[in-house]
């Protein structure tokens, strides 16, 4: 959990709406409750709930707008393909519980993560946009894996030591900047039509740039571990100055480029399997 306080820099946008012109942001995030839960309280309290439950508390807490203030404030990410020019807007770290001074990174299953991207008008990362930001982030932090042989990697604990890991890492930088390095995301990609009840997973870069993992959807939806998060986009960018929506900028073959390096395809909606095959769980830990 975040044990300092902080205020965001360089940055653009505090909404997941805009004004175009202007910019004046339009926020569907509802304000964080001056009573709501701290990161350190969440974590405690969900630590031994089964997954299902855990889930449905991840997704009350954040709807009901338990959520730092920094990820409000959205940062610009820049892209062009041929003669197009884009900007999308990103939260500047992953989705988190509790406020600026104590918060927790929280892993989700894709379907609570789409639910709650559904409520604030956002949408999940492709391939080419967790490349992108990783490329623009101002600050790139080292991965620090738990090893699978060591750690049960799907246990609430793990998500805090992982957490805990990471702001000693980032010690020093203000809260907002746009980060990077310290996940691998849940994103979109058009194998999940030929995959349904899959997870996509992708990234966690290297300082060379590299990600350790390459588009991957061998988990079933099911499947969280520490290691896989969330970073939500704003559902509207801007593509040669005017707003179009994320969804139909993937679809259209010329302007597809800008945000895929799959060509263009419908967005997909995650769908969960009705419970996780067995030996699944054991096969995944050694998977990583």
């Amino acid at each position: 959990m975040r044990k300092a306080s902080g205020a965001g820099c360089v940055l653009l946008c505090p909404a997941l709406l805009f004004t175009w012109g202007c910019m004046t942001p339009r926020t569907t995030i509802p304000p964080r409750a001056a009573d709501a839960l701290t990161g350190s309280a969440f974590i405690r309290e969900v630590a031994e709930l089964s997954l299902d439950e855990r889930e449905a508390r991840i997704s009350q807490e954040i709807t009901r707008g338990n959520l730092p203030d920094f990820l409000r404030r959205l940062v610009p990410v820049a892209v062009s393909a041929g003669s197009h020019q884009g900007r999308y807007y990103v939260m500047p770290d992953y989705l988190c519980v509790g406020s600026d001074a104590d918060f927790v990174r929280m892993p989700m299953m894709p379907t609570t993560a789409q639910a709650i991207a559904d409520r604030f008008r956002c949408v999940l990362p492709t391939r080419k946009m967790v490349d992108d930001i990783y490329a623009q982030a101002a600050v790139k932090l080292e991965p620090s894996p738990f090893s699978p042989k060591d750690y049960d990697i799907t246990l609430v604990e793990v998500f805090r030591r992982s957490h805990e890991r990471i702001e000693e890492q980032r010690a020093g930088w203000p809260l907002g900047l746009l980060v990077a390095g310290i996940k691998k995301d849940v994103v979109v990609t058009p194998q999940l039509f030929h995959r349904p009840g899959k997870v996509a997973i992708y990234g966690w870069h290297k300082l060379d740039g590299k990600p350790i993992q390459p588009l991957y959807l061998g988990h079933t939806a099911r499947w969280v571990d520490y290691s896989q998060c969330i970073r939500l986009i704003a559902g509207t960018m801007e593509v040669d100055g005017a707003p179009m929506q994320v969804v139909e900028v993937l679809k259209d073959p010329e302007l597809c480029g800008l945000i895929s390096d799959e060509g263009p395809f419908d967005y997909p909606r995650p769908a969960a399997p009705a419970s996780m095959p067995a030996g699944q769980a054991a096969q995944s830990r050694e998977e990583r």
